[in-house]
């Protein structure tokens, strides 16, 4: 740090200040972090960093936290949320209302906890959104790009066959007018004739077998986008459902919460609330069906190939399993007990007519 002070790199100075204020975070002695926390603010204030000001804005109201200081650790968020709004930062902006969401709702203020959870969903919805639509775009920029080199070479190859051809041709007519003339170099231009016939049916036949390669090298490139994509589906049927999971643990907390505190709402209001989460929850679920439906396509088409009919609750169960969600996420997305979630498996593995050595992986690589 002494270095970074001869350096006049006050960037770096907060930053070590905060990275010292973390050490004694993580052995929780709070007052020792927070002095260094503070510091960290104020060396960022005086160089307008607001980047990592709300970074350590937010270190600084984790302590206030640990302290059970309710009331400051809120005022030093909202100090951060403010920040992040004004330079535009959403990865800032949704760890700052998760952070406080949870606040709130230890402090029993569930209507704030509903609504700052609710704005830190939508923003990592829109991070989520935005990084989807980023993937994609590469993918098919770089498809295009492979696709357009491919016809190129494909293209000059046809144009040096058609030159080939023509040049053929010239030879030809040159044969059949010099023979006319003089028969005596007839043999002399059969022989150049053939042997020029001969390296040009090596040259079509070396273009065809390139052509060849190269049509199966693009068959190969467009199998690799499309396991791509299918890999793409895959991660974002997993992040919806860790995200269904989440949005569930959080109402059942929020109602645990509010059956013990009847009093502090209308029930009305509770009502409202509850309802207003479940049917965030309940788009999510359509959305990850939807998605579902798209990314199992041809799994299903085979097992019914198979003479084997399923429910559509039984196709969601395969779905979850292909994706190595445990029991307890997959009960935590369909709100079901784990106990439950192990009968579903259970009784697919009997109508699916599974051995009891027999995994469930094994039969999806069989399919």
């Amino acid at each position: 740090m002494d270095l970074k002070n001869k350096l006049n790199d006050q960037i770096g100075v907060a930053l070590i200040l905060n990275n010292i204020g973390s050490i004694y975070f993580s052995k929780n002695k709070f007052e020792q972090a927070l002095k260094y926390f503070m510091q960290s603010i104020d060396t960022a204030k005086k160089i307008n960093d607001k980047y990592n000001l709300c970074l350590y804005l937010n270190s600084a109201a984790g302590v206030f936290n640990k302290q059970n200081n309710y009331i400051k650790s809120l005022e030093f968020y909202k100090k951060s949320i403010a920040i992040a709004e004004e330079i535009g930062s959403k990865k800032n902006l949704m760890d700052a209302y998760l952070s406080a969401s949870e606040i709130f709702l230890l402090s029993e203020n569930y209507k704030d906890a509903f609504t700052f959870f609710k704005n830190y969903s939508i923003i990592k919805d829109s991070l989520f959104n935005s990084d989807k639509t980023k993937k994609i775009e590469e993918l098919h920029i770089k498809y295009e790009t492979e696709k357009n080199e491919k016809e190129l070479i494909i293209k000059n190859q046809e144009n040096e066959l058609l030159h080939n051809k023509n040049h053929l041709a010239a030879i030809q007519k040159t044969i059949l007018i010099t023979a006319l003339i003089l028969l005596f170099f007839i043999s002399f231009f059969i022989v150049q004739y053939l042997r020029r016939k001969i390296k040009i049916d090596k040259q079509l036949k070396e273009a065809k077998e390139n052509l060849f390669n190269i049509q199966i090298k693009q068959s190969e490139s467009e199998k690799m986008f499309l396991q791509k994509e299918l890999d793409y589906k895959s991660k974002e049927l997993v992040d919806l459902a860790l995200h269904i999971s989440e949005n569930n643990d959080f109402l059942e907390n929020l109602k645990t919460s509010l059956s013990t505190n009847t009093k502090l709402f209308k029930a009305k209001d509770i009502v409202d609330l509850i309802e207003q989460h479940s049917q965030v929850i309940l788009r999510e679920r359509e959305k990850f069906d939807a998605i579902a439906n798209e990314w199992g396509a041809k799994f299903f088409n085979d097992l019914r190939k198979n003479n084997c009919e399923l429910s559509k609750n039984e196709e969601r169960m395969l779905v979850f399993l292909r994706l190595n969600l445990s029991s307890k996420e997959i009960a935590s997305v369909l709100n079901v007990s784990p106990r439950t979630v192990d009968n579903m498996r259970y009784n697919l593995r009997k109508k699916l007519n599974l051995k009891p050595e027999e995994s469930f992986d094994s039969f999806f690589n069989k399919i």
